[in-house]
């Protein structure tokens, strides 16, 4: 993971808000939306939860005092809290940007929302 990045664009964070607010007519696509949707908040909370503890456990430790935890643990944690973040705003926002079309009704392009390279440089999906 040393080598990995990733990229959240303001503009996916505004499609999400958009997705938080949208009814749908179907009750199927209501229903898939309102799952998306439980599933990006609890990755929303996980983030919240670990870079919490991660803050706490940072700051003891950087006052000259070892404490009890395993810190590359927290580390870890937060990393793969970030990148599940990612991934399900990748998808409100993948979700909310095929619902917009352009005044020609041809959809918009699938401009990537965020990538996440190695050190090779190559972005990985």
């Amino acid at each position: 993971m040393p080598d990995d990045f990733l990229t959240i664009h303001l503009e996916d964070l505004r499609r999400v808000e958009a997705a938080v607010t949208l009814r749908h007519d179907s009750r199927d696509d209501e229903t898939r939306r309102a799952a998306r949707m439980r599933r990006f908040a609890a990755a929303a909370a996980e983030l919240g939860r670990t870079l919490s503890t991660y803050a706490t456990h940072a700051l003891v430790h950087s006052q000259g005092t070892a404490g009890a935890t395993d810190f590359a643990r927290d580390t870890d944690a937060v990393g793969t809290a970030l990148m599940s973040f990612a991934d399900q705003l990748f998808l409100v926002a993948r979700d909310q940007r095929a619902r917009l079309r352009l005044d020609d009704g041809a959809m918009r392009p699938a401009a990537p929302i965020w990538a996440r390279q190695g050190g090779d440089g190559r972005e990985a999906r």
